[in-house]
């Protein structure tokens, strides 16, 4: 009998144990984030940031497992896939294919806007991100958990080196499949040609454009400086990204989650763009270690030239009295 009893209440601690076990299995969050950038990039080092803080902070309830490079399809994919609900649950995606789904998020990429980093963060992290965040909302229902820098861009090309405004007319430049970037380099005298970005090494190095441009670090990190040689320190566009997450996954979790993936997201920007204004000056040195030739360029002429898209796009988008405070914030 006694036997019998012992083995009765074996059996049940082991059951009661495996139900407990089970049920903590459950509970376990799993989270996809995804982006198109490469590993070593500083969106990634966000990334890994958001993922340690959601660990430590929820205990190991919640993991988050990172998808750089493009790995699960390019940006427009992305953001579909999240819309539809079929995709990821969260992403960081440009400001420039932002715009092609609610073009009041291509404001932050409108050409020669911000002075510099301390000013875009401002602008950001004030009620003109809020509202931008707000009307991307309503069209995608992907809510912004905060806003990643990638950096002011540059003009790289291949074998003509761009001293002056005039050397762009009828460049062929690969820009991103963004409005906002077609339109500057349309004002600029370029022929701007849409390419994603999983695709532009092989289109510059098969001469496929001219030349493109981007930010020291994202050329740094996709190794543009092995088939391109001169850099135009132009400062044209501030390129900024939003750190996204789908509405129906984010209200499915458990308030004190939901509360714990906020903060992290906040902290996660802070330090995302600490590392970009750290590596900028690095990156470009690195660049030039590398063989690329540097040129300093009037951007007068340029500021000139794209001045009338800016003002026509905040007109029609109803943002007239955001590039406002824009300009008057210091």
């Amino acid at each position: 009998m006694r036997t019998r009893l012992c083995w009765a209440l074996i059996i049940s601690v082991v059951l009661v144990i495996g139900l407990v076990s089970g049920g903590f299995a459950q509970d376990k969050i799993k989270i996809k984030l995804t982006h198109i950038l490469a590993d070593n990039h500083s969106w990634n080092e966000g990334a890994k940031k958001f993922a340690e803080l959601m660990s430590q902070r929820t205990k190991g309830r919640v993991e988050v497992s990172l998808f750089p490079n493009g790995v699960l399809g390019d940006e427009r994919q992305i953001v579909e896939g999240m819309m539809m609900g079929t995709g990821v649950e969260m992403a960081i995606i440009s400001g420039s294919k932002m715009s092609q789904f609610e073009l009041s998020a291509g404001l932050p990429d409108m050409p020669f806007l911000f002075r510099n980093y301390d000013h875009a963060h401002k602008v950001m992290d004030s009620e003109v991100g809020t509202e931008l965040a707000k009307r991307l909302f309503d069209k995608t229902k992907l809510m912004t958990l905060g806003y990643f820098d990638q950096g002011f861009r540059h003009i790289v090309t291949i074998s003509k080196q761009i001293k002056s405004i005039n050397d762009l007319k009828g460049l062929k430049i690969r820009v991103p499949d963004s409005p906002t970037y077609f339109q500057t380099f349309k004002y600029l005298g370029a022929n701007p040609t849409p390419i994603p970005w999983t695709e532009i090494y092989t289109a510059v190095q098969s001469g496929v454009v001219e030349g493109l441009e981007g930010s020291p670090e994202t050329i740094y990190t996709t190794r543009l400086q092995e088939v391109t040689k001169y850099i135009a320190l132009t400062n044209h566009i501030y390129s900024g990204a939003s750190f996204l997450v789908t509405d129906n996954f984010f209200k499915s979790l458990p308030k004190d989650i939901q509360d714990q993936m906020v903060s992290a997201a906040k902290e996660a920007t802070t330090y995302e763009r600490q590392v970009v204004v750290s590596r900028d000056m690095e990156n470009l040195k690195k660049l030039k270690d590398a063989g690329m030739i540097v040129n300093e360029i009037d951007t007068v002429p340029m500021v000139k030239a794209v001045q009338p898209y800016v003002e026509d796009f905040a007109k029609k988008n109803k943002l007239v009295d955001a590039v406002d405070k824009i300009n008057k914030m210091r």
